[in-house]
């Protein structure tokens, strides 16, 4: 435990600073000064804590609260580090896409939990000797990225309230140096809903029965991509197309045998052919006809089509699952654009879609 005498010297240095900053330096004095456990402990609670009081809709926090829990499994000894750095790594890019929504408070409470996570994980609680204000926002620190956030965001540093930081790093040093039998990980809160996201999806008209324009629809696209399973000698090809409002995206891979593994075609190529076919226009128009067979099941969010030399295109729809892909794609509230023109019933609305759409139509 780390002396009164100590501790008083840290508040000084905060009192002293003209904003209340606490020098990294100092900081990194103070940490050193702690068992190390119970300094990752501090750094990933302070930052779990921000995120509890400032995120906002634009964050998912169930990711969040699955990449606590990996966290808090990694300081117990139970999961390697490459395990935990491929859901830091994800989340990371995830945040600096919400960047530029101008929404700096709650992307960098988020920041504040991966930067706890690449201290954790790489030891380095101490390592960096310079501070913030004179460092690059890649060597930020956790702690003081969760500043910023409990200063409203700070996107510009000369607008840092002085007493909201003084509060904040007085509250990091008491937690800091309490008995280290209290020092017991947070969780991160998860908005409590009425919709079950566990609940059994009944199954869907709309996937059953082609109806004439159904299947007239489908020809073109058939064709086209028949077309190009022939003309680049593929073994077998996979389309995988995202419509959510007006928003679409489009990934193929295919195999060269059999026996081989798939492989991921060029984008741009795709882009451009599908461009030249009006394939993406016909896709939406699928889309549309078959919400239209049953409307209260609204709209899939995902087409898969899978065709080889010797079988049959096989169409597969995805309705109801926040794919990855989705986390670095569009910002969640294209999902309740969706959701105003293509209703569903309650029955067929898993319950993160439910709490998007409650979320976004306040």
């Amino acid at each position: 435990m780390i002396p009164i005498e100590k501790i008083n010297h840290y508040k000084a240095i905060i009192e002293a600073n003209p904003i209340h900053h606490f020098a990294r330096v100092s900081r990194n004095e103070f940490l050193a000064g702690l068992d190390k456990k119970q300094a990752f402990i501090l750094v990933l609670n302070t930052a779990i804590n921000t995120f509890n009081q400032v995120y906002s809709i634009h964050i998912d926090e169930k990711r969040m609260a699955d990449l606590v829990d990996l966290l808090k499994v990694f300081i117990a000894g139970a999961k390697s580090k490459e395990e935990v750095l491929k859901d830091l790594h994800l989340m990371h890019t995830y945040l600096e896409n919400r960047l530029g929504e101008d929404n700096f408070e709650s992307v960098y409470s988020g920041l504040s939990i991966v930067f706890a996570g690449y201290e954790i994980l790489k030891d380095s609680l101490t390592s960096n000797p310079i501070d913030e204000f004179n460092d690059e926002p890649e060597s930020w620190s956790s702690s003081f990225y969760a500043s910023l956030a409990f200063n409203g965001g700070a996107e510009d540093l000369e607008n840092i309230n002085p007493q909201k930081n003084k509060l904040f790093w007085l509250a990091f040093l008491d937690n800091g140096s309490k008995e280290s039998d209290s020092t017991e990980l947070l969780s991160i809160k998860i908005a409590n809903d009425s919709f079950n996201s566990s609940k059994e999806i009944p199954l869907r008209k709309q996937t059953t029965n082609l109806t004439e324009e159904e299947i007239k629809l489908r020809e073109p696209i058939n064709s086209f991509f028949l077309d190009l399973l022939q003309k680049e000698q593929f073994s077998e090809l996979k389309l995988e197309c995202y419509i959510i409002a007006n928003q679409s995206s489009n990934v193929a891979f295919y195999k060269k045998s059999a026996s081989a593994n798939y492989e991921k075609y060029d984008n741009t190529k795709l882009y451009l052919m599908l461009k030249k076919n009006d394939i993406v226009s016909i896709l939406r128009q699928l889309r549309e006809v078959m919400y239209q067979k049953s409307p209260n099941e609204g709209a899939w969010y995902q087409l898969t089509i899978v065709l080889s030399q010797i079988t049959a295109p096989v169409y597969q729809f995805s309705y109801d699952d926040k794919l990855e892909f989705f986390n670095t794609w569009i910002d969640e509230q294209v999902f309740a654009e969706d959701f105003v023109m293509h209703k569903r019933s309650d029955e067929y609305t898993p319950g993160w879609l439910g709490n998007i759409v409650k979320l976004y139509s306040k």
